[in-house]
């Protein structure tokens, strides 16, 4: 097993006072050295690995009986070495995105788990909780725009609520939207967001920037909107969706803009595991 070494997580929250709060028992975290958008089915789940240290983003679907989370995402966490899970972001509560949680509570430790507070109140969100036997010690929920700072990495993390001036109902436009920075390489993940909330990340957020771009909503004909892939310039577009999966995700017109643009697509349907390597030029494909 890997030793891990207790330190400080630093929460800055993005108010106006300025305002940081600290939280215990999380780790030190180094450059990112990959990231790896696993093949997990119709779903998402992206692994950050900095040195020994691993960061998930949603755990894909659990499938019948778990038939999923044992054959996908079990079998490629172990290939990657992952020991434990330092800190988890679930996106938002839909089943492709938090379904494998209590496999993956079973199997491994998970130091911290954080959670959008627009969903504190789901019934949704609080039934995968229970389900997956997840202690509330552990959970983190974030009321407002928050920046990890994991010495030389910036995990910027935003939820949609503070930056849009209306109630929205959809749980997928409420999903997280992380980017992660070392000052070389950058990656954008926007959970199953539309283009609405696109188009007010770019109106909130100009200090974004991203080599790799995990298409909104595995590819949804709703998101990844033209205007997004402009201003953000990916390198790469992934696309985490499953072999004939039944939403024709990704939709052709999605394809076709990032297409015209000449950026490379990845998909996870015809890729078992789509990995990146951080370098002095960005996030190269590995």
């Amino acid at each position: 097993m890997v030793k891990h070494r207790k330190l400080l997580i630093v929460i800055i929250l993005a108010f106006s006072t300025g305002v940081i709060s600290e939280r215990f028992s999380s780790y030190i975290f180094t450059n990112p050295d990959r990231i790896i958008f696993l093949s997990v089915g119709q779903g998402d789940c992206t692994l950050f690995q900095c040195g020994p240290y691993n960061v998930l983003v949603d755990t894909g679907p659990a499938g019948e009986n778990n038939s999923i989370a044992n054959r996908l995402l079990i079998p490629s966490l172990r290939e990657y070495g992952v020991h434990s899970i330092d800190l988890l972001f679930i996106t938002h509560p839909d089943y492709d995105h938090m379904g494998g949680l209590k496999m993956l509570n079973k199997r491994y430790s998970i130091q911290n788990i954080v959670l959008g507070d627009a969903f504190k109140n789901s019934s949704k969100m609080h039934n995968f909780l229970k389900e997956a036997n997840i202690d509330s010690s552990k959970i983190i929920w974030l009321n407002s725009r928050s920046k990890f700072h994991l010495r030389d990495v910036l995990v910027d993390v935003v939820q949609p609520k503070e930056m849009i001036p209306f109630q929205m109902n959809s749980t997928n436009d409420n999903s997280l939207c992380i980017n992660i920075l070392d000052g070389r390489s950058s990656a954008i993940l926007t959970g199953d967001a539309s283009c609405v909330v696109e188009l007010y990340m770019l109106n909130n957020l100009p200090g974004w920037s991203a080599d790799v771009l995990k298409a909104g909503h595995h590819g949804s004909r709703y998101s990844t909107s033209s205007k997004f892939l402009d201003a953000y310039h990916p390198k790469y577009v992934v696309f985490s969706c499953g072999v004939n999966n039944s939403y024709n995700h990704p939709h052709p017109r999605v394809q076709d803009i990032v297409k015209k643009r000449g950026i490379s697509i990845q998909r996870t349907d015809s890729k078992k595991n789509i990995e990146f390597r951080a370098s002095d030029t960005g996030f190269v494909l590995d």
